[in-house]
């Protein structure tokens, strides 16, 4: 701590705090995931999604400008200091929250546990499908968009003034796509979540082609907005599926199938740059992802599955009820919502 706080930290301590980190996250998002249903009424539910995702997105956004702004009064490790404690109230507030366990929280092991998620989140085609496409996505497209887009906006727009830019244009479309999505009910969800995302692929183009800087925030904001819609429509119509004693579960196959290989294309994107150029690397990736994107929207699992307004979604524990595969309409679906 000393060495953080008063020094220069060694580079073995910062990746084992970051590795400390991502254990968190993967400790805590799956479950957070599988908050919401507990909390508010199933007709509510993808509002609370939305609000959700435009709390995140503003915090994303917010927080970089006030850590900018307090640099200039405080040390960098005095602001990391600030940002720990801030975690605290959090903590309290989600302590504070009552919410009651499932049957299958009770005398069962992690084991058994994992067996029954995996049956559950395997007996849902369209889960495990758009769980491996975003598998591929993050190791092709977002991965090397996170490292070489940094790098084009220092080689080619004038360092990292242009990056916060970027950045911001992104974080700002986060927030307008969740106002676009507030209220509003698709009737083929998955076919909604599949066409927007096609945006993420817009800022990858636009630095690929070494397009002017105002279009590159416009691909930004862009991705932006199908961030959100994408994630309020997507988590309130896994919710909306999936059995609640099964959803932190399901989440967490979710969640590790999506991320799992997601640093070895952080790894490997500027080896390959350097091998090749920034611009290919990139254009791989937004190759993939209008053609990834083009065969997950053929998909009968995917164009099928259709939200019923005013059905609700069976309680029942997976174990005595498989889950159903969805294709056509889908009974005892409600209708979702877009992130």
């Amino acid at each position: 701590m000393r060495n953080i706080l008063l020094g220069t930290p060694d580079l073995w301590l910062i990746l084992a705090l970051a590795a400390l980190s991502g254990l968190g996250e993967a400790v805590f998002r799956p479950s957070f995931d599988a908050l919401a249903p507990s909390l508010v009424p199933p007709s509510r539910l993808a509002e609370a999604n939305a609000v959700l995702g435009m709390a995140q997105s503003a915090a994303a956004v917010g927080g970089p400008a006030l850590a900018g702004v307090l640099v200039v009064f405080l040390s960098p490790a005095m602001i990391l200091l600030i940002d720990a404690i801030t975690f605290l109230p959090s903590i309290l507030v989600l302590f504070l929250l009552r919410v009651a366990d499932s049957p299958a929280q009770r005398g069962s092991s992690v084991l058994a546990d994992l067996r029954s998620g995996w049956r559950i989140f395997w007996s849902y085609p369209w889960v495990w499908t758009v769980t491996l496409q975003f598998t591929f996505f993050n190791l092709l497209v977002w991965a090397p968009y996170l490292v070489l887009g940094p790098a084009s906006a220092d080689r080619f727009y004038g360092g990292a003034s242009a990056w916060g830019l970027v950045v911001a244009g992104y974080g700002g479309g986060s927030v307008l796509g969740g106002l676009l999505i507030m209220g509003r009910r698709p009737r083929r969800p998955l076919v909604l979540t599949t066409l927007v995302t096609f945006a993420w692929a817009a800022p990858s183009a636009a630095l690929a082609l070494r397009a002017p800087l105002a279009l590159v925030c416009l691909g930004a904001l862009a991705a932006g907005i199908s961030s959100s819609v994408f994630g309020t429509v997507w988590m309130t119509t896994v919710q909306q599926h999936v059995p609640a004693d099964a959803l932190s579960r399901v989440m967490s196959y979710i969640a590790f199938g999506a991320f799992s290989i997601g640093p070895v294309g952080l790894a490997l994107a500027g080896p390959l740059s350097d091998a090749t150029s920034i611009s290919a690397v990139l254009a791989v990736g937004v190759g993939w992802q209008i053609v990834a994107n083009s065969v997950v929207l053929a998909l009968p699992a995917i164009r099928g599955l259709r939200a019923e307004p005013g059905r609700e979604t069976s309680p029942d524990s997976p174990r005595e009820r498989p889950a159903p595969v969805p294709t056509g309409r889908v009974p005892g679906a409600r209708e979702a919502r877009q992130p």
